[in-house]
């Protein structure tokens, strides 16, 4: 019983629960936080001064919410013994042996048996609830009676002697099962919109736990992609000091006896001149001939091995193999040194971070951030300077082009091989090849844009000059010396230019390709966009004319897959 007098102290008067994180105002009285700030809410919203729920005292002022902390710790105490004690049995009140109560009537404030509840089911304004022995809460603390009716400018539950006195005067009280009818609708109601953001609460949730995997996913990713790097990289370095040990060993011992080849060479020819140019000296006519029929076939036999000796030497001093392994060296020197300048600007941020973080200004971090992503902004700016890509996003086909039996999709990014005719104007600009160009043209810079093919059916994918021939039987991509283009046909990628054709070895293992253009180096690159990234051929050639995208959809069926090939980026 002790524990359910103890009980019976810690109900707040607003929510009947026990107080959670109880405060107490200046009249004594205490409430839920929750609970008070809620009910003064509501008071001010109808333009009234805060009051006391218990006592009605009125604060012209909001008073300061002053945590009680006794009571808090009584509140924990009370939650922890009271699962370690057995649970108080309620019996019958009107019983007169002891029988188990299986309800509580409110109103009449009694426990009742199921024989007796029987009469009290009989009246609509009995009010059951689990056994309690509790009924304290029901009645007005002043007056001690029941709480029947409500008043809405107090916001209180009142009893009949309160709302004849002089506080309550004027005020329209309401009786309390007709008030809470009334606000069962408008929790209803509240209800009903709460429900909605609750399901967009649960889908950002959703949302944001599958960011933070993705996060989580790409961090390893980004991690397992530097361990692989670091991996070749140091690979690529024992790979390049080998080969430089092997060129300086191969070329040490030969370049020594090519020089000194080269010396005595040098000193027989100083030789040779020398005496041609004494007969050149030679004023009497019969001496010259004479000397020149003597030595002349030792001059035409030295000239001859002078020759020879000239291009051997030629070749054994040519360094030129050596370009590219100095060109490797080089390269490997720059981006290592690209390397070092990020990761000391990096720590240079860290540091700025822990200074902020020790004695700096509030916006210590936001400085940080600001030069982080100055750091790396200026990274990734220098890298597209040199690399100069540029996506092609806006790209579409056009409809005027295409082949009588080429479907165009409405968006323009896709090209269907169909077997009628698609009732197409005759216009110049159409192909009568199963072919479209893009509306869109390179004359100059780098791009790159994305494709995807059928599995089964042939297709071909490449660039061309809008002077293509649009009425022959070798107007189709790659049979021609205005276009390039990637084959794909019975499981087997092949490349085409002026009708030569290049079988590639790479086996198809999904249907879409990268093309890269490059106009100014007059290079055109495809490359399949598997797992890893294959680089499948490489076109060089000095483009003329600006270049237009090319789709070919050389293959219709019967049955099964059509020939499509749509643009994805």
């Amino acid at each position: 019983m002790a524990t359910t007098d103890l009980r019976a102290d810690l109900i707040c008067s607003v929510c009947q629960g026990i107080y959670l994180d109880p405060v107490t105002l200046p009249c004594g009285h205490s409430f839920c936080l929750l609970c008070i700030e809620g009910t003064w809410n509501w008071q001010r919203r109808k333009k009234e001064f805060n009051s006391c729920p218990e006592c009605r005292e009125t604060y012209k002022t909001c008073p300061e919410l002053r945590r009680n902390v006794t009571l808090r710790k009584i509140v924990e105490h009370y939650k922890y013994i009271k699962p370690n004690q057995n649970p108080v049995e309620i019996f019958c009140t009107y019983c007169a042996t002891l029988v188990p109560a299986a309800k509580s009537c409110l109103p009449c404030e009694a426990s009742l048996c199921v024989k007796h509840m029987k009469d009290h089911k009989k009246s609509a304004e009995h009010v059951f609830t689990k056994p309690t022995e509790y009924f304290g809460y029901r009645k007005c603390s002043v007056h001690k009676q029941t709480l029947e009716f409500y008043c809405p400018q107090e916001g209180a539950c009142i009893c009949a002697a309160c709302c004849n006195t002089e506080k309550h005067n004027g005020h329209k009280e309401e009786k309390i099962n007709i008030i809470s009818i009334k606000k069962l609708v408008e929790i209803k109601c509240i209800l009903k919109e709460l429900l909605p953001e609750e399901v967009k609460a649960t889908d950002r949730l959703q949302s944001r736990q599958k960011f933070e995997e993705k996060v989580t996913t790409e961090t390893e990713k980004v991690t397992e992609l530097f361990i692989e790097t670091k991996r070749e990289l140091e690979a690529l370095e024992e790979k390049i000091k080998a080969e430089i040990a092997k060129l300086r060993v191969g070329l040490s011992n030969p370049t020594s006896s090519t020089t000194e080849s080269l010396q005595i060479k040098r000193d027989t020819l100083s030789q040779k001149i020398s005496q041609i140019e004494e007969l050149c000296g030679m004023k009497d006519p019969l001496t010259l001939l004479h000397q020149w029929e003597l030595h002349k076939d030792i001059f035409y036999c030295f000239l001859s091995d002078l020759q020879k000796d000239n291009e051997e030497v030629h070749g054994e001093c040519e360094v030129s193999h050596l370009n590219g392994s100095s060109d490797l060296v080089s390269l490997m020197v720059a981006f290592l040194t690209n390397i070092k300048i990020v990761f000391r600007q990096t720590n240079e941020c860290f540091q700025m971070r822990e200074i902020y973080n020790g004695n700096g200004p509030a916006d210590g971090e936001d400085v940080v951030s600001q030069a982080v992503v100055a750091n790396f902004t200026g990274i990734v700016s220098s890298v597209k300077k040199a690399i100069h890509v540029q996506k092609v996003t806006d790209m579409v086909l056009d409809r005027n082009t295409a082949g009588f039996n080429v479907g165009v999709s409405q968006d323009g990014k896709t090209a269907s091989r169909y077997g009628t005719d698609q009732g197409y104007l005759q216009t110049p600009e159409r192909f009568k090849v199963p072919q479209v160009l893009s509306i869109m043209s390179f004359a100059s810079g780098q791009h790159y844009w994305e494709v995807e093919g059928s599995e089964s059916a042939s297709w071909r994918v490449g660039v061309a000059y809008p002077s293509i021939e649009r009425d022959k039987n070798d107007s189709l991509i790659g049979d021609n010396r205005k276009s390039w283009g990637l084959c794909r046909g019975h499981n087997v990628y092949s490349v085409k230019h002026a009708s030569k054709v290049s079988v590639l070895s790479h086996v198809p293992s999904c249907g879409r390709i990268r093309i890269s253009l490059d106009y100014e180096a007059g290079c055109l690159s495809f490359y399949e966009l598997s797992e890893p990234i294959r680089h499948l051929h490489t076109f060089s050639a000095t483009f003329t004319e600006p270049l237009h995208v090319a789709f070919c959809v050389s293959e219709w069926k019967m049955l099964g897959e059509n020939a499509w090939v749509r643009i994805i980026h």
